[in-house]
């Protein structure tokens, strides 16, 4: 027997196993040292006294610290901040910073499972989160692409029953965008497909840019939403004294001032935005302040432009620079007259004599932060994107929680009372507040000439819609209730056989309109041409009258049509468009020494007949020399 290499055997052996268990206390170890993964989303409760409160969270690394966000249904807290996110080992903590007692989350992790206590005010309860699973995931995704294939069969079908040339269609959930996607053609003779990079006129849905933009500047302390807009701008002033010291911001937006629209002022014309801002001081109100929500893009119009003084810029820049930039909305833009020059930009269309008719791109830059922002699906899903995310976009602030909490809490209370399933609250900064089928609901529509979009939010459920279009009707409201009739997985009201049904049978009923009972007989009181000359108000500023054809034919805002004789000296609009379909009557007045002194006409209900004094010799009625 070899004694050395018996001795040599043995040391050998107690030389493996004592590697054996290096390697093993070292595996254990390294097991311990590996800290939990959080990745994903994680859904559970708190167990409070009484009650379970649901509570959902997801986290994600980024580089190696770990971020987020909590939602708490129950208390309409949703995308809430986690912060000092620590793992280790199966140990995991986290805080919500700000929460009366430093509340604090400290469990441990399982495979799937997170279990401890949450800590606030000295007061510990249980708290279970359990992580969801790729199968509760894989089930999500299948339904989401069962609801886009819903979406998307129900556009296809029923675009042409509305006579909707084009649609463009952004829809973003809290997991991020959807669907961005063109259906039918931005021009129709050129079968021109609409993509998801077709520019539309988004019309009054710009509105909810000009309330951000002031709500940034508000964050920056630039700006307060309730001191009187007279601090910032005291050239500011309506008819009434006690309301241009009183009106804020707030007021502004809100539709509270006391007047009624006054659209035809501006629609068509091409007088300067400060031009409009000066003249509100002669805008008859219709109801005493505060008191009554009106609708008004004046007031929009002139708080985009009290922002852009405070700023010492304009209210493009500001929205382009503190929205558009931050996003990407790289091809939004304030005027058609930008989107003309782009490669992808849907024509405007309207109805007539049942048949679509291609029109002109509407001008309407003066009254811009009330309406003017023409976008596309691709950029709207970036808008969308930051309502839902809370202010934030790809982990940039643009905007406070609260600053945004603001523009979606109704401020101004609404007469009337809804018939259907959406329960109107107010108006927010720039958005309708509504209660559809038991959801919390932001939306605004917008409309200019030939086009019509519809955005829509629901903050509390995680998604959001924008639907544009390039023909005036309603389909893009009922696209967007059905829309959101299928992501709240809820069965979709058949709004469109009902109001279809009602729009044949209201055209079966529909009479040719009747004249207005003119006195038989009667002449006009001068020749024609002494009607003919240049009438100006101070608040509507100047039509003119012309000869033409032996017919007098009237222009206001760049708008024209002949007139048509009714009685003594009044006449009747012609034109069967002019004014988007108004037809006002004009009476003209003589003065004591026989000469045509003005014309008046009802171009706002509610008010009196808006007078415009004859132009005598170029001059104004003040005897002024007209400015050229």
């Amino acid at each position: 027997m070899n004694i050395n290499q018996g001795r040599g055997t043995g040391f050998t052996c107690r030389i493996n196993m004592r590697n054996i268990i290096l390697l093993f206390v070292f595996f254990i170890a390294i097991c311990q040292a590996q800290n939990a993964n959080l990745s994903g989303k994680w859904n559970g409760h708190i167990e409070i006294p009484g009650t379970q409160l649901k509570i959902h969270a997801k986290f994600h690394l980024d580089g190696e610290k770990w971020q987020g966000k909590m939602d708490i249904p129950q208390q309409g807290v949703k995308g809430l901040p986690l912060y000092e996110i620590n793992t280790q080992g199966n140990k995991v903590t986290f805080v919500i910073t700000g929460s009366s007692g430093n509340a604090s989350f400290q469990g441990e992790k399982s495979k799937d499972t997170l279990v401890g206590y949450f800590v606030q005010q000295g007061q510990k309860f249980t708290f279970y989160l359990k992580l969801e699973s790729k199968e509760v995931q894989e089930a999500k995704s299948q339904k989401l692409k069962k609801a886009l294939k819903n979406i998307d069969a129900y556009i296809t079908e029923k675009m042409p029953l509305w006579n909707v040339p084009g649609l463009a269609l952004a829809v973003v959930t809290e997991d991020g965008v959807l669907v961005t996607k063109g259906y039918g053609y931005r021009h129709m003779a050129k079968k021109l497909p609409v993509t998801k990079n077709t520019l539309f006129a988004i019309g009054s849905t710009s509105k909810a840019f000009t309330t951000m933009s002031i709500g940034i500047l508000v964050d920056k302390g630039k700006l307060n939403w309730d001191v009187p807009v007279q601090t910032y701008v005291p050239t500011f002033a309506v008819k009434d004294e006690y309301v241009s010291k009183h009106m804020t911001l707030r007021d502004l937006v809100t539709h509270r001032s006391g007047l009624p629209r006054h659209d035809l002022m501006w629609y068509g014309s091409s007088v300067s935005r400060v031009e409009l801002f000066q003249r509100l001081r002669y805008l008859e109100p219709t109801k005493p302040f505060r008191t009554t929500w009106q609708y008004q893009n004046h007031m929009y119009m002139a708080a985009g432009y009290i922002a852009g003084q405070v700023a010492n810029s304009t209210w493009e820049n500001i929205v382009h620079n503190e929205i558009f930039a931050p996003l990407g909305m790289n091809n939004s833009n304030f005027s058609v007259d930008v989107s003309q020059k782009a490669a992808d930009f849907a024509t405007p269309y309207h109805i007539h004599d049942e048949k679509l008719e291609e029109i002109p791109l509407r001008q309407i830059d003066n009254i811009g932060p009330a309406g003017s922002i023409n976008s596309n699906a691709q950029d709207m899903a970036k808008w969308l994107q930051l309502h839902i995310n809370h202010g934030e976009f790809n982990g940039k602030r643009i905007i406070s929680q609260k600053g945004l909490q603001d523009m979606h809490t109704a401020h101004m209370t609404m007469q009337g009372y809804s018939k259907d399933d959406k329960i109107a609250i107010g108006y927010g900064l720039g958005w309708f507040i509504d209660v559809y089928r038991g959801e919390y609901l932001s939306q605004h529509g917008g409309s200019i000439d030939g086009f019509r979009a519809q955005v829509t939010v629901l903050p509390k459920k995680g998604f959001a819609m924008a639907i544009l279009t390039n023909s005036n009707n309603v389909f893009a409201n009922l696209a967007s209730l059905h829309i959101t009739d299928v992501l709240l997985d809820k069965k979709p009201v058949d709004r469109h056989s009902k109001l279809w049904a009602q729009i044949q049978a209201a055209k079966k009923m529909i009479k040719p309109a009747e004249k207005v009972n003119f006195v038989q007989g009667t002449s006009p009181s001068h020749k024609l041409k002494d009607y003919v000359g240049t009438y100006e108000n101070p608040g509507y500023g100047e039509l003119v009258v012309e000869m033409k054809d032996h017919k007098l034919h009237l222009t206001y805002n760049n708008i024209s049509t002949s007139l048509g004789h009714g009685h003594y000296d009044t006449f009747f609009t012609e034109s069967q468009t002019a004014w988007e379909g108004v037809k006002p009557l004009w009476t003209f007045v003589t003065s004591a020494t026989g000469e045509i002194a003005s014309v008046s006409a009802l171009l706002q209900v509610g008010v009196a007949e808006i007078k415009f004094i004859k132009k005598v010799n170029n001059k104004s009625p003040e005897g002024k020399s007209e400015k050229r």
